[in-house]
């Protein structure tokens, strides 16, 4: 077993399999690990668990790794951290968090990429 904050609901990977992200529901952060290639063993990421977040019901990597987006069910938001693709290291964009208005309870989230082939 790999410790992360309380409440792991979601988990989420970067394209490369490098990360490993999880959305701590019950401590309002999202823990980082790097996954080691040959093992699957897990480590945890500089500085994790990151806050910045509330209520985390999901995390999604965008299909270059440099972005990861957190669906915040406590505060009708999403959360946007940009990814050292070194290390791991989550730093919040300053727009972030962005609403989604309202009434609205996000319940997770999907990435869809566009690029044309």
């Amino acid at each position: 077993p790999f410790s992360t904050g309380r409440g792991p609901i979601r988990v989420s990977s970067d394209p490369s399999g490098k990360f490993l992200f999880t959305a701590d529901s019950a401590d309002d952060t999202v823990s980082v690990f790097t996954v080691d290639p040959n093992s699957g063993n897990l480590t945890a990421v500089a500085g994790s668990p990151f806050g910045n977040v509330s209520t985390p019901i999901d995390v999604a990597v965008d299909p270059r790794g440099k972005f990861l987006y957190v669906a915040n069910w406590g505060s009708a938001s999403v959360s946007v951290f940009s990814v050292d693709g070194t290390t791991g290291l989550l730093t919040p964009l300053s727009e972030s968090p962005v609403s989604i208005g309202p009434q609205q309870q996000p319940g997770g989230l999907a990435i869809v990429s566009t690029q044309a082939n």
